[in-house]
């Protein structure tokens, strides 16, 4: 392998950076994907992750984390996630905290003169005028931009970057398949579950931050639909890990729902993205909140019904042509989650059949990521790898 590689001709450091505060599925899936592509298209490279908590370094593989290993990467790369659009509520708390989170690793490698990517991001809205103003320009400083939808592109562009600068891809999450699901992580899940009667396995997964008020109507629609059907089995299963007591939280919620439906059902406590992909796969059908609990049953092959309270989670429906598959809570009356239900019950509601086009464009961050790399490494002979 010739030419220049890195800096000083040794092995470079690649600074990963992302949604990664806590130990939530979603985020650590998407690490796990970067650092793998990192990985694949350049052997010998190091991949850490500056800000993430000690005790995830190991649980994505990454070689460090830290300032100190910052302050010696060769390029910076912004991984996929949501993190550059604001929720439905609490913009003004929301554009503190992810200005804070997001745009000082930016800044130390602008400083440093380092070479940023954008990778598979969703963006906007961005209703505070701080946020924006920093987030474009960091989309700027940019050498790649690769959003992971049309609408995070419009509004980028209606903020002022340049729209010739983005290229328009899907979730990365969208890359899997069954081959990335492990025999111990499905064995594993299927043994949990074998206990429970009934030939239906309904899996059921809520964001810690929704409260069970917001969800009465899809919880009556369950309760309804479980007292219907006696083949009906739930398993609750988490996705996100301890920290600021949202384990506890979440795991009294999975009980409380379990006591409301009224019907056969295990809880499954979440210990890494890998035992949550061999849950999904061993289910009939997945309910959830969350954004990429639906996006993998959906490259898995599980049929799902997502009922988030975010908006980002709708624009990946309509993105692969599901729309009719997500009502958002605050839509949500009483019989509509039931009408999807019995859909599912007569047969109609199998897996989402996913276009081909958004499996590759999923896959096109990778290209893009690979081509950033190596214009940033000065080796132009591994952008064609």
């Amino acid at each position: 392998m010739s030419g220049t590689w890195g800096r000083n001709g040794a092995a470079p450091t690649i600074a990963l950076h992302g949604a990664y505060r806590h130990d939530n599925f979603g985020d650590m899936l998407l690490l796990g994907i970067y650092i793998r592509w990192i990985r694949e298209s350049y052997p010998g490279c190091r991949v850490i992750l500056p800000f993430l908590r000690t005790d995830l370094t190991r649980l994505v593989n990454a070689d460090g984390r830290g300032l100190t290993a910052l302050m010696r990467a060769s390029a910076l790369v912004y991984g996929g996630g949501g993190y550059f659009g604001e929720p439905n509520s609490g913009r003004t708390f929301w554009a503190l905290r992810n200005t804070w989170r997001h745009m000082p690793v930016g800044l130390i490698a602008r400083i440093r003169g380092l070479p940023i990517a954008i990778s598979g991001v969703g963006a906007g809205p961005l209703s505070s005028g701080l946020a924006r103003r920093l987030f474009v320009r960091l989309f700027r400083w940019s050498g790649a931009v690769a959003v992971r939808d049309v609408e995070s592109r419009d509004f980028m562009a209606q903020y002022g970057v340049g729209a010739d600068r983005m290229v328009v891809t899907a979730d990365a999450a969208l890359s899997l398949d069954e081959s990335d699901v492990t025999a111990a992580a499905l064995a594993e899940a299927s043994q949990k579950l074998r206990a429970l009667p009934g030939s239906w396995r309904i899996g059921f997964n809520v964001a810690h931050s929704i409260r069970l008020r917001g969800m009465d109507p899809l919880l009556d629609d369950l309760r309804t639909f479980a007292a219907r059907h006696p083949q009906a089995s739930f398993v609750y299963f988490l996705d996100e890990g301890a920290g600021r007591g949202e384990s506890y939280h979440v795991a009294r919620m999975a009980r409380e729902i379990e006591r409301r439906v009224a019907a056969p059902a295990v809880v499954v406590p979440y210990r890494d993205p890998d035992q949550v992909l061999g849950v999904i796969k061993a289910l009939d059908l997945v309910i959830t909140t969350k954004l990429h609990v639906g996006i993998v049953a959906c490259a898995l092959g599980t049929s799902v019904l997502a009922f988030p309270a975010h908006q980002k989670t709708r624009r990946f429906y309509e993105q692969i042509g599901a729309a009719d598959r997500c009502l958002t809570l605050d839509q949500l009356a009483s019989g509509d989650a039931l009408a999807q239900l019995e859909r599912f019950a007569r047969g109609e509601l199998g897996p989402v059949a996913l276009p081909p086009a958004v499996r590759a464009a999923a896959l096109h961050n990778r290209t893009v990521l690979a081509g950033f790399l190596a214009r940033a490494l000065a080796v132009p002979e591994l952008a064609t790898r």
